[in-house]
């Protein structure tokens, strides 16, 4: 057979073939059938294209871990490296509050919220004989309000004025406190005040419960001003009168006006 009859012969079968193929979508699309051929087609190429497509992509996925296996390297290097900075920030900051507390009970300093911080400040001196100045204001994170302590628990004031870097605490002995107390052991409870000599009075009404020259006053807490349980000092004198609503005690203050000391400050 010649050349030219093979191609003739080719023609033929494509041109057939061809009609065939456009015969067979005329018939299909005559008989609403060409959609099922389509939905056909589209499963084929799902269930063929999806396992080709997981492969492609673990091999991808794979290859990309190689190449970057040398800089994942160095980062669990680098992140182990924290890790250690870490740890040592740590023990190192369990270290400094195992010592704080230490010496806060050493101090006696009493904690009023553990949720705040303690401050401790040095005093400049005092203002008018009551308000006592301290070295340590807003920009130090103090605020007004917080209460004023020196060691052993002992009640020093509240800071009732702040400015950058001094703030300015109102005593036990400014004239104008009224502060709930109680003396214990007996639980009586009364009012402490300052007279014009800063010496520090308490009011106890007539029915409060008997008490005794080196009972211990402390705060009561009632009125939110100063927390409970903080030491102010010890009934020196009582004064019994039948004629006043009051019987009246001296007090012998724990805190001597002393500012050599640190000051504790905390807020409630």
């Amino acid at each position: 057979m010649s050349t030219k009859s093979k191609i003739n012969r080719k023609i033929v079968i494509f041109a057939l073939l061809a009609l065939f193929i456009f015969i067979l979508f005329v018939v299909l699309f005559w008989n609403n059938k060409l959609n099922v051929v389509y939905s056909a087609a589209t499963s084929v190429k799902y269930f063929i294209g999806r396992p080709i497509n997981w492969t492609y992509q673990k091999i991808g996925n794979g290859i990309a871990l190689i190449k970057n296996a040398p800089r994942f390297s160095q980062e669990i290097k680098d992140l182990e490296a924290q890790n250690i900075e870490l740890t040592n920030q740590i023990l190192d900051l369990n270290s400094l509050k195992k010592e704080n507390a230490q010496l806060r009970l050493q101090l006696g300093v009493r904690i009023i919220n553990f949720s705040q911080p303690i401050f401790t400040v040095k005093a400049l001196g005092f203002n008018d004989f009551s308000n006592l100045i301290l070295k340590g204001g807003g920009a130090d994170g103090l605020a007004e309000d917080m209460v004023v302590f020196s060691a052993g628990n002992i009640l020093v004031g509240k800071i009732t004025k702040v400015l950058n870097h001094q703030s300015f605490v109102q005593t036990i002995f400014n004239q104008e406190n009224k502060i709930p107390v109680k003396v214990m052991p007996s639980g009586s409870l009364g009012f402490l005040k300052a007279d014009t000599l800063f010496n520090l009075k308490l009011e106890l009404q007539k029915n409060s419960s008997k008490i005794s020259i080196g009972d211990t006053v402390l705060t009561s807490g009632l009125d939110k001003t100063y927390p409970q349980n903080i030491i102010i000092g010890k009934v020196s004198s009582i004064k019994f009168s039948d004629q006043e609503l009051f019987n009246e005690a001296n007090i012998e203050p724990s805190w001597d006006k002393g500012i050599e000391s640190p000051f504790f400050i905390q807020s409630l």
